[in-house]
C-alpha cells in the first residue's frame, strides 16, 4: 500500500497517535491473538496475547515503516487529509492507489512510455530492437523515473500471447512503422498486418474506462481511413469517443510539413 501511494502521489491517512485499535490491527494482521477474560458481570480480569512474538515483531516493523514513510499522515493532520487514501482494517481504497496498466507497442525510445509512467501508470514498453530499448531505459533513468517493464519482442506475437493469457490494459499506444522486422526475423508490413494487430489489441484493451492511441506514418492512410479501420477492427457500436487528425511540423514561416495521422479511441 505504501509503494502504491508513493507512486500515485497519495498519502495514507491512518491514525497512529491515539487509537489503540488501529495499532492492534497491525498485530492482528500478522496473526497475533489477544484473549480478554471478564467475570460474570463483565468486569475485566486479565488479558493474554502473543504480541511479544516473531509475528509481533513483524507487526512492529510494519508500524515503524508506516510512520517513517513520507506518505503517512495521521487523521488529526487536517492539512494532509485532502490528499490522503483512507485505510480501514488494513486495506486501502484500491481504486485510488491501483495504477492503470498501459502497453506501449512499437515504443522506440520511450517518450510515450515516460509520459505514461510520470502520470502514474504501470507501463510495459515493447520494441523489437534491443538497442532501442536500452536507449529508452537510459531516458527513463535520466528522467528520474523507474519501474517500467521492458520487453524486446515482436509486437504481434506479444499481443497474441497477452490475449491468450486474458491480460488486459487500460491504455494501449501503437506507433507502428510502415515496414519492420521482429527480433527473430518476423516480418511487419503495415498494410498487411495493421488490421489483425488492431483486432488483437481489441481483445486486450479493457472494454470500459480505457483508451487507445494509434499513429500511422504511411502516406496511404488518411484520418478518415484510420478511424474506419479502428472502428471495424474493434467492432465499435456505442460507449466510445473517437478523434483523428494529422501530426505536422511547422517551420518558422508557418508552413506545415505533414508527418503522420493519429486516431484516439476513448471508452467510457
Amino acid at each position: 500500500i505504501i509503494a502504491d501511494c508513493e507512486a500515485a502521489g497519495k498519502n495514507i491517512n491512518f491514525e497512529m497517535n491515539t487509537s489503540a485499535w488501529y495499532l492492534a490491527s497491525f498485530f492482528f494482521g500478522t496473526g497475533c491473538v489477544s484473549v480478554w477474560k471478564t467475570d460474570d458481570d463483565g468486569k475485566f480480569i486479565s488479558v493474554t496475547d502473543t504480541f511479544n512474538s516473531d509475528k509481533g515483531l513483524i507487526a512492529a516493523k510494519g508500524m515503524q515503516k508506516l510512520v517513517t514513510s513520507p506518505v503517512h499522515v495521521s487523521s488529526s493532520d487536517i492539512a494532509g487529509f485532502a490528499s490522503s487514501v483512507p485505510v480501514s482494517a488494513g486495506r486501502s481504497e484500491e481504486r485510488l492507489v491501483k495504477r492503470p496498466k498501459v502497453l506501449n507497442l512499437f515504443a522506440y525510445t520511450g517518450a510515450a512510455s515516460l509520459a505514461a509512467r510520470a502520470a502514474g501508470a504501470d507501463v510495459t514498453h515493447l520494441d523489437s530492437v534491443r538497442q532501442v530499448v536500452t536507449w529508452a531505459n537510459g531516458n527513463m533513468e535520466r528522467s528520474g523515473l523507474r519501474d517500467i517493464r521492458w520487453v524486446v519482442e515482436d509486437a504481434m506475437k506479444f499481443a497474441r500471447r497477452e490475449a491468450k493469457r486474458g491480460n488486459r490494459y487500460q491504455g494501449i499506444i501503437l506507433d507502428p512503422p510502415a515496414y519492420g522486422h521482429g527480433p527473430d526475423g518476423e516480418k511487419w508490413k503495415l498494410d498487411e498486418c495493421l488490421f489483425e494487430m488492431l483486432r488483437t489489441v481489441a481483445q486486450i484493451l479493457e472494454p470500459e474506462h480505457s483508451f487507445m492511441v494509434l499513429n500511422l506514418y504511411s502516406n496511404g492512410y488518411s484520418p478518415l481511413l484510420g478511424e474506419t479501420t479502428v472502428r471495424e477492427a474493434f467492432r465499435l457500436k456505442d460507449g466510445y469517443q473517437m478523434e483523428s487528425g494529422e501530426l505536422a511540423l511547422r517551420d518558422r514561416f508557418g508552413k506545415a510539413l505533414p508527418l503522420s495521422i493519429f486516431v484516439r479511441l476513448k471508452r467510457s
